[in-house]
């Protein structure tokens, strides 16, 4: 039952960089981004991700469902993203990165 201020404490690194190509860092990011991957889309609109995604692949898109939405909404504190922001600066480049591509077909 955490909520957002005690994960912030606890788990000051976020673990998404993991699951991307070893070797990334603030240098090399967009270099190793743009030479590796077709599209990173963002979760805030995944349908639109996902539709840019099929016609940069030639396919057809398709519905992406909405399932088990919760509507238990914590509002974020205050200095929360700050907080995460200089926690995680890798983290935030790749999203901004990918915000700032999210449109582009």
């Amino acid at each position: 039952n955490w909520n957002i201020e005690d994960y912030l404490r606890e788990k000051k690194k976020s673990y998404i960089c993991q699951f991307l190509p070893p070797g990334l860092s603030l240098d090399n990011y967009h270099q190793v981004l743009e030479s590796l991957f077709i599209y990173m889309g963002i979760t805030e609109n995944l349908q639109h991700s996902v539709d840019i995604l099929a016609q940069k692949l030639g396919f057809s898109t398709m519905p992406v469902p909405q399932a088990n939405v919760s509507e238990w909404d914590e509002p974020v504190p205050d200095g929360a993203r700050e907080e995460f922001a200089e926690n995680n600066p890798l983290e935030m480049a790749i999203y901004g990165y990918a915000r700032n591509n999210w449109g582009n077909s």
